[in-house]
């Protein structure tokens, strides 16, 4: 399966685990964790769970999102981005994800018609980290 690359917070005591051979697990500490899904084909490097439903999405270096649902298993949508993925997150409402890349930018999407909203760009490091204030007004981003 590989080592453990990411782990992002679910629902309850729910982990996600992004993992180098490019698998994500779910499960907890005391129920342990089981391979749910193989979809990319380069490095995933990004996972984020959706606050206001059973999804999440996963980024990688294949370029690649996929928003999976957690409740059948399956590829709700996937849309290339064009370029490696490194970090990930949904807002706070669960309708807009936010794709940071390997060279500097950062993509916003809408979850439900895919439409790309932006593509923004602060310098040529990667953009490790992305998080939205809890009321969504504010985007953080780490390089």
């Amino acid at each position: 399966l590989g080592s453990i690359r990411i782990i992002s917070q679910g629902r309850g005591s729910q982990l996600l685990i992004g993992t180098t051979k490019n698998s994500i697990l779910t499960g907890n500490f005391e129920l342990n964790f089981q391979e749910i899904m193989v979809g990319h084909t380069g490095e995933v490097w990004a996972l984020a769970t959706n606050p206001s439903s059973p999804q999440f999405i996963s980024a990688g270096h294949d370029r690649m999102i996929h928003l999976w649902d957690t409740l059948s298993h399956s590829v709700v949508w996937s849309n290339d981005v064009g370029e490696q993925a490194q970090s990930a997150a949904f807002s706070p409402d669960g309708e807009i994800i936010v794709v940071g890349t390997v060279q500097g930018k950062w993509v916003v999407l809408d979850i439900n018609t895919r439409e790309v909203y932006g593509v923004h760009q602060d310098g040529q490091e990667p953009v490790h980290a992305l998080k939205f204030s809890p009321d969504g007004s504010l985007l953080a981003l780490g390089s």
